[in-house]
């Protein structure tokens, strides 16, 4: 695990290699259960940012916790289940000491994991999220089928952290970013871009 602290243009942390590889067999077996079409919902359904009633995502995903989550027992989840190792000292802890502020993540008594799907004409355009820190960790199968899917932070010179498998992304969920659009010139299922996005929450 390599945990990089950085400041500019404002404080973030990225952590790559996040997951073991014990981790990532674990999580990939979930991912391979999920991928068929029937499984995954429509961005309408998966909680969109809007903007006058537009949905700003074209992708495909599922809340895997929470209201509208498909298991009630985070046991019963293998990605549920060693996920929360971002809430530990070495990820959540290095987070909160970049700066002022951040700390209030600690506060969190509540976190919801959403995985979205992304193949070719996905995006999500400049959105921000209804919490109080978001994580985001990307995977996608090898050899890599798609160009596209960075993430960038829109209000910061478009400021872009580059996707690359198994790497973890904190950030304060005020912030607007958004996914750039993939292109996947020969579609393959199971072979795009997935995100799993945790929400932390103060509720």
């Amino acid at each position: 695990m390599n945990v990089q602290k950085n400041q500019e243009p404002f404080p973030h942390l990225i952590v790559d290699e996040v997951y073991s590889e014990d981790e990532l067999k674990l999580i990939w077996q979930e991912l391979e259960f999920l991928t068929y079409p029937e499984k995954w919902k429509e961005p309408k359904q998966t909680g969109s940012a809007t903007l006058h009633e537009k949905v700003l995502k074209n992708n495909l995903g599922l809340f895997l916790d929470g209201e509208d989550g498909i298991y009630r027992d985070r046991k019963v989840s293998n990605i549920l289940s060693v996920n929360q190792k971002i809430t530990g000292k070495e990820i959540l802890g290095e987070y909160c000491n970049l700066s002022f502020g951040y700390s209030c993540a600690l506060m969190s008594n509540y976190d919801t994991t959403l995985i979205s799907y992304y193949e070719d004409s996905h995006y999500y355009q400049k959105h921000n999220d209804r919490s109080v820190l978001t994580a985001l960790t990307w995977f996608y199968k090898e050899p890599k089928m798609f160009f596209g899917g960075d993430l960038i932070f829109s209000d910061y010179d478009r400021f872009t952290i580059s996707l690359k498998n198994n790497r973890c992304l904190l950030f304060p969920s005020f912030l607007f970013h958004e996914v750039e659009e993939i292109c996947m010139p020969e579609h393959k299922p199971g072979y795009g871009r997935y995100c799993m996005a945790q929400f932390f929450m103060i509720v």
